[in-house]
């Protein structure tokens, strides 16, 4: 008999001990996908950033080739045909900045986008996702907290009570990670391309 009651402590022990590290790595895994939406943040800031630039490339380029032209044909330098080319390559230029520039401002939302997933909406998507992961992390906080053995004279009545029942532990363990398993799932959709990106 005396046999038997230590293999249930024994095994009390061990589903609680599993249920603490279950708790452990699945917060190890909600701050490691923190980080990943912080750097998709940083990204999406960059590809906003990248279409500017392309624009404040071209079209300065823009510029300096119409007067390049003109130059040409007051002084008639080098022919019509170096002309040809030069207004091909602006007209060139100037239609690729139109569709940066309508690219960035739908993406910005500036402008209706329809059937394309903006920038916009792609950081409003991983801001919303970091907050469900902090909530999940906040969560799996509480529940740790039932294991510690130190009272602790400021903590909440019914937190000391969960504490005192020895399968509470495990209870809200694995009531916890239930309740965060949609959380424990890393979410990942970019945004379409936009005009002049490179797929990768």
């Amino acid at each position: 008999m005396n046999l038997e009651l230590n293999t249930f402590e024994s095994t009390q022990e061990t589903k609680q001990g599993e249920a603490y590290w279950d708790l452990l790595e699945a917060k190890r895994k909600l701050e490691f996908y923190l980080t990943q939406y912080e750097v998709e943040l940083s990204a999406i800031e960059r590809r906003k950033k990248l279409l500017l630039w392309a624009l404040e490339i071209q079209i300065p380029l823009i510029g300096i080739l119409i007067l390049t032209i003109i130059v040409f044909a007051v002084f008639s330098l080098f022919g019509s045909f170096a002309n040809l080319i030069l207004i091909a390559v602006v007209l060139y230029l100037t239609y690729s900045s139109i569709r940066i520039l309508v690219s960035y401002l739908r993406h910005t939302a500036k402008i209706e986008a329809d059937n394309i997933y903006t920038l916009t909406q792609e950081q409003s998507d991983v801001n919303a996702e970091m907050g469900r992961v902090r909530e999940a992390i906040h969560k799996i906080d509480l529940v740790l907290a039932l294991k510690q053995t130190v009272w602790n004279p400021n903590e909440p009545e019914e937190l000391t009570t969960a504490r005192l029942r020895e399968e509470a532990f495990e209870e809200q363990g694995r009531k916890c990670l239930s309740d965060i398993s949609y959380e424990l799932t890393f979410k990942e959709r970019r945004a379409d391309y936009l005009y002049g990106e490179r797929v990768k």
